[in-house]
């Protein structure tokens, strides 16, 4: 697909700044530790405040109890450390962090819930301990968050197979706990540490019974303790003692058999402490995030009100009409639009809402062509667009809002809460034909709760604490998701998420009139066609004539340029397959300013023309002509009453090229025949030549 088959949609849109578009795709990174380990204070009467317990004497446990709050009882604190560098080269790149989840695998039997606390200071597993740690001063702090651990079967350590009758092999999720959040203390801790490629975290709990976490250093070396040996008996379906008993058979052993953990890898992923850092890629042409431009609320109860002090969507069927409690949805498209004048085209599309109470209830969107503004839209004001959008024909997405576990966002306590629990995807093949189709820059949908008269609740773009009619609701979802208002608003804004596919290579079809002259501009760069002549165009201060530099090869990307070549359709093809380009703002190089959006050409400037008077020129604005996308106007600044009419092309230039001089200063042309190169033709044959200052034809 071409520039100029997509032209059209181009001319239509002003050129508009990309608000509100980001990244949206995900990229997971899950590290293991780089280091890990415990300090403890004693073991019975023996002081352990001077030992390193790295691998623990031979077991590589993390043995975690109860909060420190002394050296006189036997504490242990455990410690994780990650190596961020992966992360930081991401982020360098331009990507963000969307969610942080840490996990970890429980090996005792008991479940207790961990304190997690930031661990600033630099250690290594081999020499810290006790005396030297400085854990003491983070714990007083306070908490990062909590996870309570899992336990599987009231087997202690897989001491004797945790049991007959259990599935083989075991489901080693059944003792992983995972603690995620996309805000919160926790996720900016872990967010602010990229920066230094390295994060820790010490670990207690408030339970003085031992949990015991499985290391990064877990091997049948390092825990030497060994089990009684069991094995699968596929005849009984059952874990059966093994006769004669293997007395070197090892705890280790015994936990890769009844997992099924065979190779390292699995034991890796099944066991290991793992930090999980959820990235969003980079605002990208294939990748489109667009928050909602406008949003309105509309009731048949109060026909003649307007909502916009709302804070949300409340959506309900009301007096026989499914749409008598509706919203009202709107979306720049611009950012897509201009991809899609460039051959892009796309691959998926949805919208994402955000669940303001609990109910779990199917949103329709549908197409709304009605134009409305936020402020003032009624009920009455749309209500015959209401019905005419409310049909089957016109629904574009559909998808059912979510909560976490059925709390309402308000009702949430303490604090970790990720706000993507209760985001929710809408999607339908109509949603991608309706934006491709669209021919204005604003698309707008009709929201309606299609299952009953049960209200559903949705964020609407400006969830602001002044539109919330309770602050301690408002206060305490920002407690909960750990955001600042601006933050939160942002987060549960409507957004229209659309994935692009470019084009194999860009490629504009540059049309040239009869006259044999046409401007043009290019967000990339391009081969120049063999049968046409560039130049850029300069100009000096109070000088009659605009000078010209030809450009061979290729055209470089956002210089305007002047094309003179003979009637017909010219491709310039780009001359890579980089899908980066995307028109920008307006481009002034030399006496050239090209554009990427329809412009009004102000009265000072000239625009390329053709008088049969004159000929072909850059000929002065009245302050209303108009220049289309991807095409130039001439600026040689205000030049008063003196400014000419005219610039004239003069074709009559020998070798040199073009001349292009002001009215006054233009003399007549020397005798003689020019092609449109300026060279000296003896004996024209077919084509468009110059004599005299003018143009003609040889047929």
């Amino acid at each position: 697909m071409t520039m100029k088959q997509n032209l059209l949609k181009t001319i239509a849109l002003g050129l508009m700044a990309m608000v509100g578009v980001s990244a949206w795709a995900d990229e997971v990174i899950s590290l293991i530790p780089s280091k890990d380990g415990l300090v403890r204070t004693k073991t019975g009467s023996d002081t352990d405040a001077s030992k390193n317990f790295d691998k623990k004497n031979g077991n590589a446990i993390i043995s975690i109890n109860n909060l420190p709050d002394g050296d006189s009882n036997n504490k242990f604190v455990g410690l994780l450390g990650f190596d961020l560098s992966t992360v930081k080269t991401k982020l360098d790149a331009g990507y963000t962090i969307k969610k942080v989840a840490l996990r970890v695998t429980n090996l005792n039997n008991n479940s207790n819930t961990l304190n997690i606390f930031k661990y600033g200071d630099s250690w290594e597993e081999g020499t810290i301990t006790w005396a030297t740690s400085s854990h003491a001063t983070y714990i007083a702090e306070g908490s990062l968050a909590t996870l309570a651990t899992k336990s599987y079967n009231s087997k202690p350590s897989f001491e004797t197979g945790l049991g007959t009758t259990q599935a083989n092999p075991y489901d080693i999720s059944n003792r992983q706990s995972t603690l995620e959040v996309g805000s919160g203390s926790f996720f900016t801790y872990v967010k602010n540490a990229v920066a230094n490629s390295t994060v820790s975290f010490c670990m207690t709990t408030n339970n003085s019974a031992e949990t015991q976490l499985f290391s990064k250093d877990m091997s049948t070396t390092n825990w030497t303790a060994t089990t009684t040996e069991y094995a699968w008996n596929s005849t009984s379906s059952k874990w059966e003692k093994v006769d004669p008993e293997n007395t070197s058979f090892y705890r280790f052993d015994a936990v890769k058999r009844y997992f099924g953990l065979d190779t390292d890898e699995k034991i890796a992923d099944g066991l290991y402490p793992h930090l999980i850092i959820t990235l969003e890629e980079p605002a990208s042409p294939t990748n489109q995030r667009i928050t909602s431009l406008k949003d309105a609320w509309l009731r048949n109860d109060n026909a003649s009100t307007n909502y916009n002090d709302k804070y949300n969507f409340g959506l309900k069927s009301n007096s026989d009409k499914q749409y008598g409690f509706s919203g009202l949805l709107s979306f720049d498209i611009t950012p897509i639009q201009q991809r899609l004048s460039l051959g892009y085209t796309i691959n998926t599309a949805k919208v994402i809402l955000t669940n303001g109470f609990n109910n779990n209830k199917n949103i329709g969107l549908y197409k709304f062509s009605e134009s409305w503004v936020d402020n003032t839209v009624t009920y009455e004001s749309v209500e015959d667009a209401l019905a005419t959008a409310y049909t089957d024909a016109n629904k574009v997405a559909t998808g059912k809002l979510v909560t976490e576990s059925s709390t309402k966002p308000f009702d949430l306590s303490g604090t970790g809460h990720s706000i993507s629990s209760y985001q929710s995807e809408h999607t339908g093949a109509g949603l991608v034909t309706y934006i491709s189709e669209a021919t204005t820059s604003t698309l707008s949908f009709l929201l309606v709760n299609t299952d009953d008269a049960v209200e559903a609740t949705v964020f609407r773009k400006d969830a602001s604490k002044t539109k919330y009619n309770n602050n301690t609701r408002y206060e305490a979802m920002l407690t909960a998701f750990g955001m600042t208002e601006s933050e939160f608003m942002a987060a549960v804004a409507p957004k229209l998420v659309v994935t692009l596919t470019a084009p194999t290579n860009e490629t504009y079809t540059l049309e040239v009139s009869s006259a044999g002259a046409a401007t043009l501009v290019l967000p990339y760069e391009a081969t120049i066609p063999g049968s046409v002549s560039v130049y850029k165009l300069g100009y000096e201060e109070n000088a009659t004539s605009v000078t010209t530099s030809e450009v061979t090869g290729t055209l470089a990307a956002n210089i305007p340029v002047l094309v003179l070549a003979s009637q017909g359709n010219y491709d310039f093809v780009s001359t890579t397959t980089d899908a980066s380009v995307i028109p920008g703002s307006n481009q002034t190089v030399g006496a050239l300013t090209g554009v990427y959006a329809e412009t009004t050409v102000p009265n000072t400037a000239y625009t390329l023309n053709y008088t049969s008077t004159y000929g072909v020129g850059f000929y002065k604005s009245n302050g209303s002509k108009k220049v289309r996308p991807f095409r130039a106007y001439m600026s040689v600044g205000d030049l008063g009453s003196g400014a000419p009419a005219y610039f004239d092309i003069d074709f009559n230039n020998g070798t040199t090229g073009i001349r292009i001089v002001s009215s006054e200063a233009n003399t007549q042309m020397n005798d003689g025949i020019y092609n449109l190169q300026g060279v000296r033709v003896e004996n024209p044959q077919k084509g468009i030549y110059i004599k005299n200052g003018k143009k003609y034809v040889v047929k």
